[in-house]
């Protein structure tokens, strides 16, 4: 036998404890190293994946310059490149949406002892929007929904959870209060 290999040997065999806490601290690094890399490779999926959700996975974007509209005719010539599989139009713009609900308020005492009447509440907030061609757009990449439909028809649209949030009563109500 070698003598490097005897002298490993008679150390582990006069120390074990020292041979187990070796052997620990290399598992637990290597558990470490594993929990790192996975929890690495997730952040960037997610990432990815918002990315490609907001921006979308395009390789070329055909924009006008200074902010101007594109002419419709640049959408067909587009398509007309090689190698081309599909050309989505989007517009780009802000949006200030309002929804009127009847919420029910209580009437003064005056008026009925302990009653309530409807009243018209206006919710509003503006969002930065995305117009596109819905036939084009879910046959292209299907946006995940968490409740309700795609939009199919011109007028229709599609919000977020944080907009659905920020025309809701219990958010105006907040707002409202720390005014």
């Amino acid at each position: 036998m070698r003598a490097e290999l005897r002298l490993a040997r008679s150390i582990c065999s006069a120390r074990p404890s020292r041979l187990l806490l070796l052997s620990a601290a290399v598992g637990l690094s290597v558990v470490l190293v594993t929990a790192i890399a996975c929890a690495m490779a997730s952040i960037n999926a997610a990432f990815i994946a918002q990315l490609n959700t907001q921006v979308g996975t395009a390789e070329i974007r055909v924009q006008a310059s200074s902010g101007k509209s594109m002419p419709i005719g640049v959408l067909d010539e587009v398509n007309k490149w090689e190698g081309v599989e599909h050309a989505l139009p989007r517009l780009n713009g802000t949006l200030s949406l309002v929804i009127k609900l009847s919420t029910m308020k209580k009437i003064g005492p005056d008026e009925l002892p302990g009653g309530y009447r409807a009243v018209d509440v206006r919710y509003a907030t503006n969002s930065f929007v995305k117009g596109t061609d819905p036939a084009l757009e879910i046959g292209s990449r299907t946006p995940r929904l968490i409740d309700g439909r795609h939009a199919t028809g011109l007028g229709e649209i599609v919000i977020d959870a944080r907009i659905a949030q920020r025309l809701s009563y219990v958010y105006a109500s907040a707002a409202s209060e720390g005014e």
